[in-house]
């Protein structure tokens, strides 16, 4: 309802998501179905623009799959700070439902401020925090994980190590674009656990005692996408992580690097 030019507009969205499959078609997952709606106001302050947003994970239980139902309540915030070259992006979001036979009480925020310098190659400093809850106590009868839902990782990592679940990411970043078809970027990240007696649940370590500490390590990215053509843009990646006192103390703890080149066409 409405259009990205009307001062306001609202999305509604029901998605069953899919199994992907190596050698087969893609399946249905008939377990569970994901509802949401998700509003803009803009317009009416030059300061803000606002999208509140209300979104529903519904999950059938399946063998060792247990039921759940996570309603998701957020405010996405962004805009100019006027008469400055500084921009802010802020996104709030608390859950709450039931995971399995627990109540699910998670809390999530990001926060950004970035400044736009004067310059032909029109390069963007910004700084963020991430924060997404965890368990703190595994023997209690709260699920307080927060549940990333279908959200996108690559923002805050590009080895994908973190999500929006158990994790404090401070990050600091910087955008150019030396000519209208090349941008580079470069950040920097850090990253502990919200809590200490949760898991790393992209990789699955977990000191339940919470004896480990709750630094996991620091993440140097670099981006180049270049546009080829018209309809084709090349882009091309690195990351090096290196390990925290979280990582050393739960398992295997090398350094590790991530490359990657891919490319994107749109047809016309």
């Amino acid at each position: 309802m409405g259009q990205k030019d009307n001062d306001w507009q609202l999305d509604f969205l029901a998605v069953q998501p899919v199994v992907r499959g190596l050698r087969t078609f893609d399946q249905p997952d008939e377990e569970r179905w994901f509802y949401g709606v998700i509003g803009a106001w803009r317009r009416w302050s030059k300061y803000v623009t606002l999208e509140p947003y209300y979104l529903v994970l519904d999950q059938d239980g399946k063998g060792t799959t247990p039921d759940r139902e996570i309603h998701t309540i957020g405010l996405h915030a962004y805009g100019p700070i006027v008469g400055t070259r500084f921009d802010y992006d802020a996104n709030v979001a608390y859950q709450c439902g039931r995971d399995g036979e627990l109540n699910h009480r998670a809390f999530g925020g990001y926060g950004e401020l970035g400044y736009s310098f004067e310059h032909d190659w029109k390069p963007r400093l910004s700084i963020s925090l991430l924060y997404a809850s965890g368990d703190r106590n595994p023997n209690d009868r709260k699920a307080e994980r927060f549940d990333r839902l279908f959200g996108a990782a690559h923002f805050l990592s590009t080895s994908d190590y973190f999500t929006w679940r158990n994790t404090i990411a401070p990050k600091l970043r910087l955008d150019i674009r030396p000519t209208a078809k090349l941008r580079l970027e470069t950040a920097y990240g850090a990253y502990w656990l919200a809590s200490d007696s949760d898991a790393w649940p992209d990789i699955g370590r977990r000191d339940r005692t919470g004896q480990s500490g709750d630094f996991v390590g620091q993440e140097i990215e670099l981006r180049a996408r270049c546009q080829l053509t018209k309809y084709a843009e090349l882009e091309v990646g690195y990351s090096h992580f290196m390990q925290g006192a979280f990582v050393d103390n739960t398992g295997p703890a090398d350094d590790s690097d991530f490359f990657y080149v891919q490319t994107t066409i749109a047809l016309p």
